[in-house]
């Protein structure tokens, strides 16, 4: 059970791969690093989730993992809301750069959210 939330963002990351063909070289490098990570640590819960009653520090792990993996499909989501909203089609060239700026900033947001995301997986696994 505690490894829903986690195979849920797996299956959220990769489709985001997947979709998003043209995202720059750097998000893309992170997302797959996070879905990897994610990954590796899903391989885990089972047998924390046993040990979890029993360990308040392995608790504490499973919790800190599963928000992660919920922040993960947060940004997600948020990125492919907006992602959607506005997009009318290139009319004219000012149009078209604003659109391409709004992509741009975007990209960086997320990039930024995944980031964040990286250095806490970073500080669970130095724990």
């Amino acid at each position: 059970m505690a490894d829903a939330f986690v195979t849920f963002a797996v299956r959220k990351l990769g489709d985001f791969l997947i979709q998003e063909v043209s995202l720059l070289t750097n998000l893309r490098d992170e997302v797959r690093w996070l879905r990897n990570e994610l990954l590796f640590m899903q391989s885990f819960l089972k047998d924390a989730e046993l040990k979890q009653s029993r360990d308040q520090n392995v608790q504490q792990w499973v919790f800190e993992i599963n928000s992660i993996a919920n922040d993960a499909v947060a940004i997600l989501e948020t990125y492919s809301f907006k992602a959607g909203k506005g997009d009318d089609g290139f009319a004219s060239c000012p149009k078209a750069c604003a659109c391409i700026c709004k992509k741009d900033t975007k990209f960086y947001k997320v990039s930024k959210e995944i980031q964040s995301l990286k250095q806490r997986i970073m500080d669970i696994s130095r724990k």
